[in-house]
């Protein structure tokens, strides 16, 4: 089982461009690699996992009698009785939604087109510190889910009843000691209570990536494709746009976005100042620029134009677990702004990891983007006083607290194509105490740097120093 409860264990077989591969989410996940080495993939299978809600029509199916039981006597044991029933009926109503949003969220034709081999069945399974959950893709083109460890102890300990009405009830989740009720008129709409708010809270709880709940799931893909992509009508990248800037235009409006964590970024950027409006019920995004001018946002320069919206997400007070998928975000942006935008996430992490479950994965070719981060572990092993002075001294604070990144917050994977075998393999870049250790950097350099080192190899020793 899983050490610490500090991140989701993915293992991933005869999917994709891989035989076999691991990792682990954490909140911070770094993904590098060559171009078509397999980050991609993995970004939008995991943010495919996450957004997945199960069928709501077959769990219906399934619970209402057990909702109704429930309902009819009060019992609380039949309240824990409804969710050891959605807990075991999830995964059945999970394969059959999952079978639909493979194929549309993945861009691929047929589920099969997911198998490497096609003559073997494929195998995802995530495990965390309360369950275990096995996705099996057949090479017959179906889905089956099972748990392999049921989460049953942990949700019954977690979730309690508070109140049972003819028509409301209200339940308390002990992990964040948030309540949580509906009105309802009959047997119909409480059932659907446990569907829509209750199993979130299951799934959300104990297999993240997982969430059963999509409003806080966002896969921010890099602008570059946006050109071809677009020709796609209903495309992911032009759907999941129009999203997000539809959850940040209400949080921006109801004050629930403070951009402490961003003011250095967008300054570095050339971001001035914000405005979000509403045209014909459309939000509009407006910034003013260093120099006075205002753009809409899509006509503003292109390192605020691809990173605005996944900055003003991590904002956003309101988006709570939140799971964000970054693609390359290094693309648009020179040096001094990448290692601004590095400390706007770390601000992030520190400041909401004790509150809410936040993820980050990012994949990126920049190794730049490492060394920042290294340097962020290394600031958390200083004693406190001296750990902000420093961070002071070399402008690692924002809002007057030091950035500093635990190394059991942070996973670093390198992806390696393998042209020859014609695959790819997921490798664990060890972070520790000091950050990045240097026999890893140079792991990093051989694969960006390769044709240099052969070089290297073949100078004489005194041109080597």
């Amino acid at each position: 089982m899983i050490e610490q409860q500090y991140y989701s264990k993915i293992e991933i077989e005869n999917i994709g461009p891989f035989k076999f591969s691991e990792l682990k989410l954490r909140p911070l996940t770094i993904l590098l690699g060559r171009n078509a080495s397999g980050k991609s993939f993995i970004m939008r299978l995991l943010w495919t996992l996450g957004i997945t809600l199960p069928d709501f029509q077959l769990l219906y199916q399934r619970i209402f009698k057990y909702v109704q039981d429930f309902y009819n006597t009060k019992r609380k044991e039949l309240f824990q009785e409804v969710l050891k029933k959605l807990i075991e009926y999830f995964p059945e109503a999970y394969a059959k939604a999952l079978k639909r949003n493979l194929s549309y969220c993945l861009e691929i034709d047929k589920v099969v087109d997911l198998l490497k081999n096609r003559n073997e069945d494929g195998r995802i399974e995530i495990e965390t510190q309360f369950a275990k959950f096995k996705i099996i893709v057949t090479k017959e083109g179906e889905i089956r889910a099972d748990w392999l460890v049921n989460p049953q102890n942990y949700v019954l300990k977690t979730l309690e009843l508070l109140e049972l009405t003819s028509d409301s009830i209200a339940i308390l989740d002990k992990a964040t000691n948030t309540r949580h009720g509906r009105l309802f008129k009959d047997v119909n709409e409480l059932t659907m209570f446990f569907i829509e708010e209750t199993l979130p809270l299951i799934i959300g709880g104990t297999l993240p990536p997982i969430s059963g709940s999509p409003g806080v799931i966002a896969l921010m893909i890099d602008g570059r494709s946006g050109l071809i992509r677009s020709a796609i009508p209903g495309s992911i990248p032009e759907l999941e746009y129009t999203k997000w800037i539809t959850i940040v235009y209400k949080s921006w409006i109801s004050g629930n976005i403070d951009l402490t964590p961003i003011k250095e970024f967008l300054q570095e950027i050339g971001c001035k100042e914000i405005k979000i409006e509403s045209i014909v019920e459309y939000p509009l995004i407006k910034v003013i620029t260093w120099d006075g001018k205002e753009l809409d946002l899509r006509k503003a320069p292109s390192g605020v134009r691809e990173s605005l919206i996944p900055c003003l997400i991590m904002c956003c007070k309101t988006i709570e677990p939140c799971v964000v998928y970054f693609e390359e975000p290094e693309a648009h942006l020179h040096l001094k702004a990448i290692e601004e935008f590095i400390k706007s996430l770390t601000y992030v992490i520190n400041k909401m990891f004790e509150f809410r479950k936040f993820l980050i994965t990012i994949s990126t070719h920049n190794p730049d983007l490492v060394y920042i981060l290294s340097n962020m572990i290394m600031l958390s092993n200083l004693p406190e006083n001296e750990r902000f002075n420093i961070a002071k001294e070399i402008g690692y604070v924002i809002n007057n607290q030091p950035l500093y990144l635990k190394p059991e917050w942070v996973s670093v994977y390198l992806i390696r194509r393998d042209d020859k075998e014609m695959e790819s393999r997921i490798e664990e870049v060890k972070v520790n105490s000091k950050g990045i250790d240097e026999n890893e950097f140079a792991k990093i350099a051989e694969e960006f740097l390769n044709k240099r080192s052969m070089i290297l190899e073949k100078l004489p020793e005194e041109l080597r120093v």
